[in-house]
């Protein structure tokens, strides 16, 4: 994560600014390539999901997305607002976000990818990827 977005994800005071009251912390955990919070970290201030990713195309993200975009339309839905982060925000967390956006939003995985990426960059790596694209197949299946 870049330095203005780890100082964002790890001040209270400026997520409080921002009106965020859910994090989804897409490199929850302790070593060096995770950002360390918490729910212990946000207490009763912010809604939390954390989920152990690594950013390597082996890690599957597919059991995260929908229980992690259900939190994110609840707190939506609940008038809330969420930032949903990694270590530099373009891989992990631009896969939850897609994922979110192909199952609640009903968008094409392009259509996600294209509407992201005018927002910001992003680059989920390759095996993220796939795992976006048959869960594009997955949906399209049950008619979602």
């Amino acid at each position: 994560m870049n330095d203005s977005l780890r100082s964002v994800s790890l001040n209270k005071l400026s997520l409080k600014r921002l009106a965020v009251t859910h994090v989804v912390n897409c490199a929850h955990g302790e070593s060096r390539y995770h950002v360390t919070s918490g729910p212990q970290f946000y207490g009763d201030e912010f809604g939390y999901y954390g989920i152990e990713g690594t950013d390597v195309p082996s890690f599957d993200m597919t059991p995260h997305f929908r229980p992690a975009a259900k939190f994110i339309r609840d707190a939506i839905q609940g008038g809330g607002t969420v930032l949903v982060n990694c270590v530099e925000g373009v891989s992990r967390s631009a896969t939850i976000v897609i994922a979110y956006c192909m199952l609640e939003k009903r968008m094409s995985l392009l259509e996600a990818i294209t509407v992201i990426r005018k927002g910001r960059n992003i680059c989920p790596n390759d095996g993220f990827l796939k795992q976006l694209v048959r869960f594009e197949r997955q949906l399209q299946k049950n008619g979602q």
